[in-house]
């Protein structure tokens, strides 16, 4: 009667073992699976973390470099930022749809187990109660009502193992399908943001790399080199500056000279007549005494001594006074470029610009340069002096760059130096306030004569930190601002 419920009580506990080892190897594993993914999303964020800091580097270097290199380098860091940005939800997706998901089968392991802690202690509770009940038939086997309420007792301890057996068969088996179908979902979702992941970096890549493909290698070659060589072209720029101190000097005194001898030439002739007088006079003593120590040594010695004299004399006689010309009246355009200013350049009318050429040498690159930032200095934010202030200087910059031999090099050194962004070794007056020439600048790089070459080496001259900027931020990132849209 009791061997069939012993092999039940035998399966029973079988299955037990089963399904507690079962338990057992999904909460090892899984627990596994869960660190590393959990691993390897921190990875992945410590990866992020790192190209973010590249990207920050090479803007950082690139702010540095020529403008294609420059223009290169900052559309691979955009990308590259893009590319970390499609990490940083890789690494979110990853933590919600596949770490979290594993993480759950710790505490439904733990439940399990307690499950499997129910069923095996009805179990045992099942196997003592049949001992009993096979001890009693042992030692009392006419006490039958002992007997008959161990055998109740059994039976009904043997109904709650069943109930409880079938409870957690049903429950395993949920518990095995639901385990199947998540491991399904979460490496499908691991998949599935793997492969968004790829094909979108791919694509950033892509672009990333036709922007570093289209860095212009020759163009920004030409530019290191013209800025390579305005340093050479400084000591040119020395010695125009000495030859203009130079002229200036002479032609101030030739000025002081000619206004003077215009009030003191009938003193410089009454002068030079006076000595003339006296050398004759001490010539003719001479002779006199001469001719007492010869002791008259004939006639043919005194014709001699006779023409010598007179060939002495003849070249004495004073030449004719240099005529002195008249000083020049000084014209209103030289005015207004000794002392410039908005009233004095709308003063001068329409023929401004006209006048202020006829003032300029504009084969002279600093004359040119100096000239330029006069008229620019009187810029005034109203709407005749801007008119007349580019007018002027459109006029004056389109006239020069088509002089022939006008050397552009020696302009851009020129005018970098007396803007106060180029160091000279000659003592220079720089501009003291540059909003006029930046404001200028703005529009004349903009017309079709001005030298395109020219606005790279402006641009990496006004990205550098100099004091002269302090008072003219915005015109300076203007003018930047414009020179990077052409």
């Amino acid at each position: 009667m009791f061997q069939p419920r012993d092999q039940d009580t035998r399966a029973r506990d079988s299955q037990i073992k089963y399904i507690q080892s079962t338990v057992v190897n999904v909460e090892k594993h899984f627990g596994e699976l869960c660190s590393l993914f959990a691993a390897y999303a921190r990875k992945t964020a410590r990866l992020r973390d790192k190209a973010d800091l590249l990207v920050k580097e090479l803007r950082e270097y690139s702010d540095t470099e020529t403008p294609n290199l420059k223009y290169g380098l900052n559309g691979f860091a955009d990308h590259f930022a893009l590319i970390q940005d499609y990490r940083h939800a890789e690494v979110e997706r990853l933590e919600a749809k596949v770490v979290e998901p594993l993480k759950k089968y710790g505490s439904i392991a733990r439940l399990k187990k307690e499950d499997l802690k129910v069923a095996s202690c009805a179990i045992r509770r099942e196997s003592r109660q049949i001992a009993h009940v096979e001890r009693l038939r042992q030692r009392n086997p006419s006490d039958r009502q002992v007997v008959t309420q161990a055998e109740s007792e059994l039976q009904r301890v043997t109904m709650d193992t069943t109930r409880i057996s079938r409870q957690l068969e049903e429950t395993i088996d949920d518990f095995e399908e639901e385990k199947i179908k998540d491991i399904k979902k979460i490496f499908g979702n691991f998949i599935t943001i793997e492969m968004a992941f790829h094909a979108k970096a791919l694509e950033v890549y892509s672009k990333a790399y036709q922007h570093v493909q289209n860095i212009d290698q020759e163009a920004d070659m030409e530019i290191f080199r013209n800025t390579l060589h305005l340093q050479d072209s400084q000591p040119r720029l020395s010695i125009v500056s000495a030859n203009s101190v130079n002229t200036m000097n002479g032609i101030d005194s030739a000025l002081r000279t000619s206004g003077s001898s215009k009030h003191q030439t009938p003193l410089c002739k009454k002068k030079i007549q006076e000595d003339d007088d006296d050398d004759d006079e001490d010539l003719v003593d001479e002779e006199e005494d001469e001719e007492a120590e010869e002791g008259g040594g004939g006639e043919d010695d005194d014709e001699e001594q006779e023409q010598e004299k007179a060939s002495l004399v003849d070249q004495l006689i004073v030449e004719e006074p240099v005529k002195t010309l008249p000083i020049a009246p000084t014209s209103e355009a030289a005015v207004f470029l000794a002392s410039p200013s908005p009233d004095k350049l709308i003063k001068l009318g329409s023929k401004r610009a006209l006048l202020i050429l006829q003032q300029t040498d504009l084969s002279n690159e600093e004359k040119v340069v100096q000239t330029f930032l006069k008229v620019a200095t009187a810029y005034r934010d109203d709407q005749e002096t801007k008119t007349a202030v580019l007018d002027t200087t459109d006029e004056l910059l389109q006239k020069a760059f088509n002089t022939p031999g006008f050397q552009l090099d020696v302009f851009v050194t020129t005018l970098l130096v007396y803007m106060g962004l180029l160091k000279s070794e000659e003592k220079i007056k720089v501009v003291a306030n540059l909003i006029g020439p930046l404001t200028i600048l703005k529009q004349v790089i903009q017309k079709s004569y001005f030298p395109r070459s020219v606005i790279p080496i402006l641009s990496a001259f006004l990205k550098k930190q100099n004091r002269a900027f302090d008072s003219c931020v915005n015109a300076k990132f203007t003018l930047l601002e414009t020179m990077e849209n052409l």
